[in-house]
């Protein structure tokens, strides 16, 4: 499960970098041309956001789980910590994804 948010925020992160390399040069060729491609990368940002923020706070309610089950076993304790630690790092990259995006803008720019 871990893999999947991995690869859920690698493909946010992926979209997000096509976005910003393809817009430059779609703004030469005219405002018009741009605004239909870039709605539609801005809802895939979204979409992808929406599911990655799912994943994570799934990922957050099954390592708590996994906590309270661990009957005091410290392997799966420490399992449980690391997913839950890994999760809520999951939730803030998919809350401050924008965020981060406007700071590779601005830098780019």
């Amino acid at each position: 499960m871990k893999r999947f948010i991995a690869i859920t925020v690698i493909w946010l992160v992926a979209f997000s970098i096509l976005a910003v390399a393809i817009a430059p040069s779609a703004l030469a060729a005219g405002e018009q041309a741009v605004k239909p491609f870039s709605d539609f990368i801005e809802n895939l940002i979204k979409i992808a956001q929406g599911i990655a923020g799912t994943l994570a706070v799934l990922m957050l309610v099954f390592g708590a789980i996994k906590l309270k089950t661990s009957q005091g076993n410290p392997q799966s304790q420490q399992q449980a910590k690391v997913t839950i630690a890994g999760s809520i790092a999951g939730l803030l990259l998919v809350v401050f994804a924008k965020d981060i995006i406007g700071l590779i803008l601005n830098a780019k720019g």
